[in-house]
């Protein structure tokens, strides 16, 4: 038993040893194979829009769940608000009271109109029948007060007619402003996408600005990483990158979309080289649309990969030249065939 003991000891020594060995012996294979290119992991994430409702109500109708595809325009969910409504009532009815006053006037000045062409002439002939003194000065007077009366009536139906009208625009502009809001009452997928998760359900009354769906844009796919100092300086946007996700037998093409300026996991004063050597920039790598959409299978959110970026002007290595999954490939070459 007192050999025993020993024994285990010398065995897991002599393993964790040869253990460090294989890791620093893998890691620098890695580093002799690949020279000038920084290798780091990370997450692929796809885009997420929170879907927000512009105004208050209650869901009467959700139209997409959970895994559901939608397209942008298509209506999620819908909202119903019984003010909204008996406002639209009030200004159609508005309208039409406004519409049917201003025609009401309408004819009534045309009418004057006419019959203030009719006292002009009389008025006209009354002038010339005083000349040969055949009318008294009271009938010209009373003629001419006639006139003058039937333009004071018409100027008066003229500004009632112009006030109808304007009800009547005012109440036209109220109805597209809630027709607006009636239409903004169906909340509407902003992108191409699927439903990632809804955060409400039918009979929620929610307010303005509350989120109702996720929805993630398969189309925008990024991968976050992070890389040390000595590495991150030498990384530009717009750089080339490699993507591997873990179990796809492919190379994902991608491109440097922003690189930090300031380091994170790090403490605000770095005085050692331990600390400086911990410093972390951010970099966000963006695979392109034309390749996301081409292989939805495994460019999805969430799924870990490993990340090359150069830091050296030097080639790509055979290893990590572009290589799509056959489907997609397949998928290329008939796309350029057509």
């Amino acid at each position: 038993m007192k050999i025993v003991k020993p024994l285990i000891t010398v065995i897991l020594l002599a393993a964790a040893a040869g253990g460090i060995f294989y890791f620093v012996r893998m890691n620098s294979i890695r580093a002799d194979e690949n020279p000038g290119i920084s290798v780091t992991n990370g997450r692929l994430e796809l885009k997420r829009y929170t879907v927000q409702s512009r105004y208050p109500g209650k869901i009467v109708e959700m139209k997409a769940d959970r895994g559901d595809i939608v397209k942008k325009g298509d209506v999620i969910a819908v909202l119903e608000d019984n003010d909204t409504m008996a406002t639209l009532k009030s200004a159609e009815a508005q309208k039409k009271s406004a519409g049917a006053a201003k025609e009401r006037i309408h004819a009534q000045r045309a009418a004057a109109e006419t019959e203030l062409s009719l006292r002009e002439t009389e008025l006209s002939d009354a002038k010339n029948l005083i000349k040969e003194k055949l009318i008294s000065s009271t009938e010209l007077k009373k003629r001419d007060t006639a006139v003058k009366a039937k333009r004071q009536e018409i100027t008066a139906l003229r500004k009632a007619e112009a006030a109808a009208a304007a009800d009547e625009e005012r109440a036209s502009a109220e109805i597209e402003k809630v027709k607006t809001v009636i239409d903004d009452l169906a909340i509407r997928s902003p992108v191409d996408g699927h439903v990632e998760y809804r955060l409400a359900d039918p009979g929620n009354v929610i307010g303005s600005g509350s989120r109702v769906m996720a929805v993630l844009d398969p189309l925008d796919v990024t991968m976050d990483v992070f890389l040390p100092s000595k590495d991150a300086v030498k990384v530009r946007v717009g750089d080339e990158a490699r993507i591997v996700i873990d179990g796809v037998d492919a190379v994902f093409p991608a491109k440097v979309d922003f690189v930090a300026d300031d380091a994170q996991f790090t403490p605000k004063f770095v005085e050692t080289r331990e600390e400086r050597d911990k410093l972390r920039f951010r970099v966000i790598l963006k695979v392109s649309p034309d390749t996301a959409s081409a292989n939805p299978r495994y460019l999805k959110g969430g799924m870990p990969a490993v990340a090359y970026l150069r830091t050296e002007n030097t080639s790509w290595p055979g290893n990590l030249a572009v290589k799509l999954p056959e489907e997609s490939a397949g998928k290329s070459q008939a796309s350029a065939k057509d």
